[in-house]
């Protein structure tokens, strides 16, 4: 058991640090690994949940933020091809960005 505690609790505390260096994807990979070699310790788990439920949220705020610039309506009259209304989209979404 102590040859498998041990890297567990490195993985774990690297991981620890990584998270308060905002680096939840290294975190993340290293709690996994030290979940698979101590695969019953909760603490562990908890940290995982928190992460991912971390990165979840991250990923909504992203969603949410970007939003805006997805659902910016071109006209199909104007541009009845699938390409010239994405290039029209772009270059929208590429003046917006300039001004």
């Amino acid at each position: 058991m102590r040859l498998t505690c041990e890297p567990a609790k490195a993985y774990y505390r690297r991981a620890l640090a990584r998270n308060i260096m905002k680096d939840e994807d290294e975190a993340e990979a290293d709690l996994i690994k030290a979940h698979e070699l101590v695969p019953s310790d909760g603490v562990i788990e908890s940290e995982l949940a928190k992460i991912r439920q971390r990165k979840k949220e991250q990923r909504e705020r992203e969603k949410k933020a970007y939003k805006k610039f997805v659902e910016v309506d071109i006209p199909t009259q104007q541009y009845p091809n699938l390409w010239e209304r994405r290039v029209a989209m772009h270059t929208y979404v590429w003046l917006l960005w300039w001004v």
